[in-house]
């Protein structure tokens, strides 16, 4: 049998005590700081669900090219190539579809499922768009714009259109509801 004289003193339990809490203050420093970092960064707008030939994004942190399941965010502008195109699942639940030779920005979008606060404005600056409208145009009309380029913006009564600037001018075609340009 072995036996062992170990007895437990009141200040070697303040010891670990106090060694335990600066180890945990210690290691959680820095998942705190990744964490209020990643707060600071841009704000998701949306995923990409398809995409066909060279389509980019042009961003705060430069350009990033784009395939299925990437992030898109406010402030970017996508860009598509010559016989390419791209369909986005915004964070309302909102589906835009970019066509060949397009440059479409995300100016604003935010979506809390809150009518006071919810915001959905998008520009596309050449080339052609299709959207079916999510949670923010559904719950407040007036909370949606789609500026295209110098034109014109279109406000929504309705969730399914699309736009393209062309030499001739602006186009658009309501699939279900209307639109007001």
């Amino acid at each position: 049998m072995v036996s062992t004289n170990y007895r437990r003193t009141p200040t070697r339990g303040i010891r670990i005590a106090s060694y335990m809490l600066s180890l945990l203050l210690t290691l959680g420093a820095p998942f705190s700081f990744a964490q209020s970092s990643v707060q600071a960064g841009p704000e998701l707008a949306g995923r990409v669900i398809v995409v066909s030939g060279g389509v980019i994004a042009r961003g705060a942190n430069g350009d990033r090219p784009l395939s299925r399941r990437e992030a898109v965010y406010v402030g970017d502008t996508i860009f598509t190539d010559a016989a390419a195109s791209a369909q986005i699942r915004m964070v309302d639940d909102a589906l835009i579809a970019l066509k060949e030779s397009t440059e479409f920005a995300i100016v604003a979008y935010t979506y809390e499922q809150d009518i006071s606060s919810d915001e959905s404005t998008i520009e596309l600056i050449q080339g052609g768009f299709r959207t079916i409208t999510g949670g923010i145009g559904q719950q407040n009309r007036d909370s949606y714009e789609a500026r295209i380029g110098e034109f014109a913006t279109i406000g929504i009564r309705g969730t399914d259109y699309e736009a393209v600037i062309s030499p001739n001018g602006v186009f658009t075609g309501v699939y279900d509801g209307g639109t007001t340009v």
